[in-house]
């Protein structure tokens, strides 16, 4: 069952946000919405461009191609931190459909 992460990065915050994202997400199936592709540090990722202006409903644009090629989406945000390395154990047991959860136990914000 292949499993595709979704991730809108707009912006240059969340750019840059994406960009110290990236080392913990490699070897996934990442397709990242951006209105700026050569801000991406490594951009060996499906790269779907969408120049309208940010709002949080184009997070739908990746999330659509991702549904296209793959059973299972894990939609990410930007700001996001792994404390340890991302299993996939969990996600490989799911049937095909759609879920909403959280990952993890504990969810942290900083200002």
């Amino acid at each position: 069952m292949p499993i595709g992460f979704s991730i809108l990065a707009d912006g240059d915050e969340h750019i840059n946000q994406l960009n110290k994202l990236l080392p913990s997400l490699q070897n996934k199936n990442l397709y990242i919405s951006t209105n700026d592709e050569a801000k991406i540090l490594n951009n060996n990722y499906k790269i779907i461009i969408n120049k309208e202006e940010f709002n949080y409903n184009k997070k739908i644009f990746p999330l659509e191609v991702v549904l296209k090629e793959n059973n299972v989406v894990v939609c990410l945000d930007t700001d996001i931190r792994f404390v340890k390395n991302l299993e996939m154990n969990e996600l490989n047991n799911l049937e095909d459909g759609l879920y909403v959860f959280w990952v993890g136990k504990t969810q942290m914000y900083k200002n």
